[in-house]
């Protein structure tokens, strides 16, 4: 009895001494795509959910006018900040792990980050004479 459960003791004490070696090549990958960008996409994700509503909003006010944006706007932007959290919460809790397609590329690719697109505009018209 003293044995087995030493042998399972030993088990274990192996299995977790060298399934960090394996994690640590995923993570440590030149791959734009590794365990440690799905984590931060994963706390991105959740962190600008709540934002999601208004972009949305925005977006559509923007693309099909005022009333679109009234009527679906603010339903499309709930629905998109849920899946923006329900995605989130899945990649801080599985970013060990590759999945769905054995690889660590975003599930939500359109775009990986919120507001990925989003350039800041140098409003400022300064050339070399004004210095």
């Amino acid at each position: 009895m003293v044995i087995k459960i030493k042998s399972i003791i030993f088990v274990l004490i192996f299995i977790f001494l060298v399934s960090p070696c394996s994690f640590a090549r995923d993570v440590l990958s030149k791959d734009d795509n590794n365990a440690i960008r799905k984590l931060s996409r994963g706390f991105a994700n959740v962190i600008t959910a709540p934002i999601q509503l208004f972009e949305t909003f925005k977006e559509i006010n923007d693309n099909d006018g005022p009333i679109a944006a009234i009527t679906y706007g603010p339903i499309l932007g709930l629905v998109n900040g849920i899946d923006r959290l329900g995605v989130g919460l899945g990649e801080i809790f599985t970013f060990a792990c590759p999945g769905p397609k054995k690889d660590y590329k975003p599930v939500l690719d359109n775009p990986e980050f919120f507001n990925q697109d989003f350039k800041f505009k140098n409003n400022m018209n300064m050339n070399k004479d004004t210095i």
